[in-house]
């Protein structure tokens, strides 16, 4: 299909004004042209596209450091205290709200429990979705 522009076909007013030498040339430039946007559109997505998967894949490694330190901190606690059934944002809280005094490992953990629960609050501030990183 031929391009109109005010009554005018636009092959012919490019090679009568020389814009083209001939319709063959008109044709060849439309399409690589077409091509060119095509590429550009396409890149756009792509570019987009990556841009998401990585933040993805980015959240998914932040959130699996979480899990692996939250489970050195069950370890640490266990050592220093009793075994425990709590886990992750939980046993975090506990920790927090603990009331023993003069133990610089409670307070080291103490430090530790409030970064991991600022990390889910932030990373993930839905209550379900903290949960289901923290594992329970």
């Amino acid at each position: 299909m031929r391009g109109n522009g005010a009554g005018s076909d636009l092959r012919d007013l490019a090679v009568k004004y020389g814009f083209v030498d001939s319709n063959n040339e008109y044709d060849s430039m439309l399409h690589e042209l077409n091509i060119r946007l095509a590429k550009e559109q396409m890149g756009s997505f792509r570019d987009t596209g990556q841009a998401d998967i990585a933040a993805v894949e980015a959240i998914d490694d932040i959130n699996e450091t979480s899990n692996i330190l939250s489970e050195r901190l069950k370890e640490w606690y266990i050592l220093n205290f009793e075994d425990t059934q709590l886990k992750g944002e939980e046993l975090a809280s506990s920790i927090l709200g603990m009331k023993i005094e003069d133990n610089s490992d409670l307070e080291i953990m103490r430090s530790f429990s409030s970064s991991l629960l600022e990390h889910t609050e932030r990373v993930n501030p839905s209550k379900n979705t903290s949960r289901k990183i923290w594992g329970i």
